[in-house]
């Protein structure tokens, strides 16, 4: 999640809300999962970071950072949230930068991958943000995302009704931008120069601290998560 809101109000969405601090393998699993979908598509062997560099955007705990790393890639990340970064992040990883992800601070061609995981609904300037991945990936780089489809599910309905209760503010997920359809997300990475190869997926509404895990699977393109691998041309 890569939200720019004050420290209380970050306490109370991390911490009460999503509970990300209880969630630490489930979002290995899921993500790990997500890499291990995105390899059957990219030009190289995702699973195997040896020699090759990172970069996690919106990292939030640090834990898909921890993965990367875990794989033995050279792992960054990046948030908005000092919260995160200082009382979480760091004490899973030190390669941690505090920047907004529309100005990655970081020279052209230096990741061989690149993460962004339920960012791009957040971002008011969604092309500039891919352009950004684009300079910043080296030639075959991958980008790896995941984001809403644009149509509002059952699951949001609920997000939104029990946020307003609790926080009294109806804008909680602070979706700006999210993509309503495949066309729209394939031509927005053509025009940043990737090709890309997408597919729609669902996590089944069962709660990850039960099982330490969630419950990703395929779905028609209707309803509510883009999974996309995005190589740079």
């Amino acid at each position: 999640m890569y939200l720019n809101l004050n420290v209380g109000f970050e306490k109370w969405y991390f911490e009460e809300w999503h509970s990300y601090h209880k969630k630490r393998k489930a979002i290995h699993r899921l993500y790990y999962d997500v890499l291990n979908w995105a390899n059957k598509f990219a030009p190289f062997n995702l699973l195997c970071g040896k020699g090759k560099v990172a970069l996690d955007v919106g990292c939030a705990h640090g834990y898909t950072t921890e993965l990367l790393a875990s794989l033995g890639y050279d792992a960054y990340g990046c948030d908005i949230s000092r919260l995160y970064l200082h009382n979480y992040a760091k004490k899973v990883s030190k390669n941690l930068i505090l920047c907004d992800a529309q100005w990655l601070p970081f020279c052209m061609k230096s990741f061989d991958v690149i993460l962004a995981f339920e960012l791009l609904e957040h971002l008011q300037n969604q092309a500039f943000f891919l352009k950004r991945c684009f300079e910043c990936l080296k030639f075959k780089g991958v980008l790896v995302l995941q984001t809403p489809v644009g149509i509002p599910s059952i699951d949001a309905l609920i997000s939104k009704l029990y946020s307003t209760a609790i926080s009294k503010k109806s804008d909680v997920e602070q979706h700006i931008s999210a993509l309503v359809n495949k066309s729209e997300l394939v031509h927005l990475l053509e025009l940043c120069g990737f090709t890309s190869h997408i597919e729609t997926w669902f996590l089944l509404p069962v709660n990850p601290t039960l099982f330490e895990r969630y419950f990703p699977t395929r779905i028609p393109s209707t309803v509510p998560t883009f999974r996309v691998l995005a190589v740079k041309r």
